[in-house]
């Protein structure tokens, strides 16, 4: 006897600012899926007037009537730092505003539960919602193949002592963070990365379904790639967890000739700085355009992560047409990458990276690299397909529950 299937209802989706560019409210709304999007401040043509510098918080297809912004989470942010509030017991309360607002709503429209980690423990304990459907998002990699990474990692190379430890959580958050994923019915995230870290804290394989960030179609910012040398370029924070110290040891004993490397960096570790030679340049807090015109001129990108829920910044790189060295502790395995146009290695994998390395090098002198056709392909990578995966992965979930 076949069973009827099961009728979805709408969702409560909650999480602060602008995390992800709406995309998973989006996805909802397009379904037909949406109740209700919980947020700190959704702009609309109201309050655009009082808060200008944030009218940025609002994406097309997504309209402000759908929404319920919460002011005490707004003030929180605004007023918490003039007051001295801590930042960790700031951003705990945020989200504990966030996620009553998001049972609230769920207990007054009969919706289900569609929540970002860090806001979906109040919604996802309350007594009168014990019956409804939880969905998760996941967004960072599970702490405890963070800490036996970045450990192992500190093991290899002890000459690298980390200003920054990176495998420290407050308790408190952990909590919060184990109750959620126990109690979520469903878990989304980025990268199988994640999903493989959520698969060592014990979930179940068929409970996490994986949707690769996209990215927003954006003006080609072209400059020539022109000059006698190969170069090569990474982005994101020099902390231990990007990989930035395997980057700069593979970079040195290669000692390429007309080549040069450029690190972006909001943050350098104290660890990295007796390593980074007088042939790097080192850039940081550089205005947008000058981040394109960097992405745009150069010939490789890596970014080496030996931890990464996703990163975005490959998407970056992929529609400047760099060619792309990363690691398979990130998102760029998902993001189905022919292996003529990026190299992923093993994450800490020393030889693999070097050789990867010299590869693009070598590419880049005999026939040149092919930047339009990388250009090209990441035209594919659009948070479109992101959408439809969140749809995809509830639809499937519902009909599992059903049979």
């Amino acid at each position: 006897m076949e069973t009827s299937p099961t009728k979805q209802k709408p969702f409560v989706v909650a999480f602060n600012r602008d995390r992800d560019f709406y995309q998973v409210p989006l996805a909802l709304e397009e379904g037909g899926m949406l109740e209700t999007f919980i947020t700190d401040l959704y702009s609309s043509p109201q309050n655009e007037r009082i808060f200008p510098s944030l009218k940025h918080r609002k994406i097309e297809g997504l309209p402000p009537s759908r929404t319920r912004n919460s002011l005490k989470a707004l003030l929180l942010q605004v007023f918490g730092p003039r007051l001295g509030m801590k930042p960790l017991d700031l951003w705990w309360k945020v989200d504990s505003e966030l996620g009553r607002r998001a049972a609230n709503e769920a207990i007054r429209t009969g919706a289900d539960l569609f929540l970002y980690s860090q806001y979906a423990y109040e919604a996802f304990t309350h007594p009168k919602l014990a019956d409804r459907r939880r969905v998760l998002f996941w967004v960072h990699p599970h702490r405890t193949l963070i800490v036996n990474t970045l450990a192992e990692d500190q093991e290899r190379f002890p000459e690298f002592a980390w200003a920054v430890k990176e495998n420290v959580q407050e308790e408190r958050k952990q909590v919060r963070e184990d109750v959620e994923l126990e109690r979520a019915d469903l878990i989304f995230c980025a990268s199988s990365f994640t999903k493989r870290s959520l698969l060592c804290a014990g979930k179940a394989a068929e409970t996490i379904h994986v949707a690769p960030y996209g990215a927003t179609p954006q003006k080609s910012f072209s400059v020539p790639r022109t000059g006698p040398e190969c170069r090569f370029l990474f982005v994101g924070q020099g902390r231990q967890r990007k990989g930035l110290h395997h980057l700069l040891m593979a970079w040195k004993r290669l000692a390429l000739p007309n080549a040069t490397l450029t690190l972006i960096c909001s943050h350098l570790d104290a660890a990295l700085q007796p390593h980074v030679t007088p042939d790097i340049r080192v850039r940081s807090n550089i205005p947008k355009n000058e981040l394109n015109a960097e992405f745009a001129n150069a010939h490789v990108f890596i970014m080496p992560s030996l931890v990464e829920g996703f990163g975005l910044v490959y998407l970056e790189a992929l529609a400047a047409g760099c060619y792309v060295i990363g690691t398979e502790n990130t998102g760029l395995p998902d993001l189905g990458v022919p292996p003529d146009l990026a190299s992923v290695v093993d994450a800490g994998g020393m030889e693999q990276m070097m050789q990867a390395l010299e590869g693009a090098y070598q590419r880049h002198f005999r026939e040149g690299l092919p930047h339009a056709e990388i250009e090209k392909f990441s035209d594919e990578l659009r948070w479109s397909g992101f959408r439809e995966r969140i749809r995809e992965g509830l639809a499937a979930s519902l009909v599992s529950a059903g049979s």
